[in-house]
Formats: structure tokens, C-alpha cells, sequence
């Protein structure tokens, strides 16, 4: 005998099943999905092109790379499935980057890859000469290159050959240190950094002024050229210096 009750009881059950398992594709992985972004290999040294790779599922109406040192491009209609090389040139210093690429319009996701540069390193030989009544307390780096904000600066000093560090001019050469300064010591208003060490390594970018040394690290909060400042006030009697390594680290978004 025919059962109409058993034929919509089936109905609605079916019915349901298709409703719970649209569900359930909604709430899994979109289908337009930033899954990843990595360089080519090998990477080259710097101010030289280098291309990055993103990898995802469908496409990205629009798409924003951010390459970590203030430039960001916008990429419209974008086949992820087509593993779409993307290239950028970096200037200035070499070291660490980051590059980050976000969906914006039609896709999702937020991915980052990091790598290192050549030269890693910045080698910046920082000699005293006495007798020179214009030395200013704060010189940029000889090469102008900026330094963006959210960037990790890395100092490490060496004492020039045949130097203990800068001879500040005191009598019997009472007052030689290295870029840690007069060990102890917090300058007073005569010197152009109250506060920080006497005789001391100063590092300054923008408006940001931080205490240097042997081997210290910063991590910037503004851009602009990297200065190198001593924490004197009387700049015409020094002599020696130290060689300064440098590295930079951009951390990205």
C-alpha cells in the first residue's frame, strides 16, 4: 500500500542532508585562498630583481604584496593556481626581508616569507682627527640609505688597529673608551645626549635616538638615515675610532 507519509518523510530528509552538507562547504576553505608566497631561487644580491612565488586556490580579484621596505603593489585579477611570480628590486642595504601578500577583493588570506640579501653586513670605518674644530656630533652613514620603520638594526664595534677606542682628549689619555662609553656614567646638559654614556656611541634615525655600543640591537620606530652621533661635547680633541658593522633587518607589516 502506498505510504504519502513515508515518501515525505524521505523528502524532507533528503532535504536536509543537501541543506547540512551546503553548510558544511560554507564553513570549510574558501575558494578563493592566498595558501603561500616564497622566492626563487637562489636569491640574488642586492638592487637586483628577485621574483616571489604565490600559491593558492581560484582567483583574487585583488591582491596586495607589501615587499617590506615602504613599497606595496596592488595586483588585479590574479590566477592563483597559476603559481604567479611577482618581482621586485631592493636598493640600499642588503640583509634580511620580509614580503608579505594579502587578499583585499575576492580571495583570502595573509601570508609572509622571509630571506637575506647580500651584503649582510655594512662595514663603516668611524675615525676621530684631532684639531678639527667642525666635526659635527652626528654624521649619516657615507652610503645616504634609508632605514624604514619596523626594522631591526644590529651594531657590532671593533676598535680600529693599534686603538683601544676614541681618545676623548683628556689629560695623560685619561678618557679612552670603546662605543659602550664611560662605563657607569649618565651625561649631564653639556653634552648633546643627557642620559645616555659619556663618550658613548649614539645611533639616530629620524627622531629616534638610542643608546649604542659594542653590540647592541634596535628595533626602529621611525625612517630616515641612519646617523652616527658620539655623545660628546667637545669634538675637535678626539682621535682613533672603530670600524662599525651594520646590519638591517626588515621585519615587515
Amino acid at each position: 500500500m502506498y505510504d504519502p507519509t513515508f515518501t515525505n518523510r524521505y523528502r524532507l530528509a533528503s532535504l536536509t542532508l543537501i541543506v547540512i552538507t551546503l553548510l558544511l562547504q560554507a564553513c570549510g576553505s574558501p575558494a578563493n585562498l592566498i595558501q603561500g608566497v616564497s622566492p626563487m631561487q637562489p636569491v640574488p644580491a642586492i638592487n637586483t630583481p628577485v621574483s616571489v612565488v604565490v600559491t593558492g586556490s581560484g582567483r583574487c580579484r585583488e591582491m596586495e604584496i607589501n615587499w617590506g621596505d615602504s613599497y606595496t603593489t596592488t595586483h588585479q585579477g590574479v590566477d592563483l593556481t597559476s603559481n604567479p611570480a611577482f618581482t621586485h628590486t631592493f636598493i640600499e642595504w642588503g640583509g634580511g626581508k620580509t614580503v608579505t601578500v594579502t587578499g583585499t577583493i575576492g580571495c583570502e588570506g595573509k601570508v609572509s616569507t622571509r630571506f637575506n640579501m647580500e651584503p649582510a653586513v655594512y662595514q663603516l670605518g668611524f675615525n676621530q682627527i684631532s684639531n678639527r674644530p667642525t666635526a659635527q656630533t652626528c654624521v649619516p652613514t657615507p652610503n645616504y640609505f634609508a632605514v624604514y620603520s619596523h626594522s631591526l638594526v644590529h651594531i657590532t664595534t671593533i676598535p680600529a688597529t693599534g686603538t683601544r677606542g676614541i681618545n676623548f682628549g683628556c689629560a695623560f689619555d685619561g678618557c679612552i673608551y670603546d662605543a659602550d662609553g664611560k662605563p657607569g656614567s649618565a651625561a649631564d646638559s653639556t653634552f648633546p645626549f643627557p642620559g645616555l654614556k659619556e663618550f658613548s656611541l649614539v645611533l639616530r634615525v629620524g627622531s629616534q635616538v638610542v643608546q649604542g655600543g659594542t653590540n647592541m640591537q634596535f628595533t626602529t620606530t621611525d625612517t630616515g638615515f641612519l646617523e652616527i652621533c658620539l655623545n660628546d661635547w667637545d669634538m675637535s680633541n678626539n682621535s682613533g675610532g672603530y670600524e662599525i658593522d651594520i646590519s638591517i633587518d626588515q621585519l615587515g607589516p
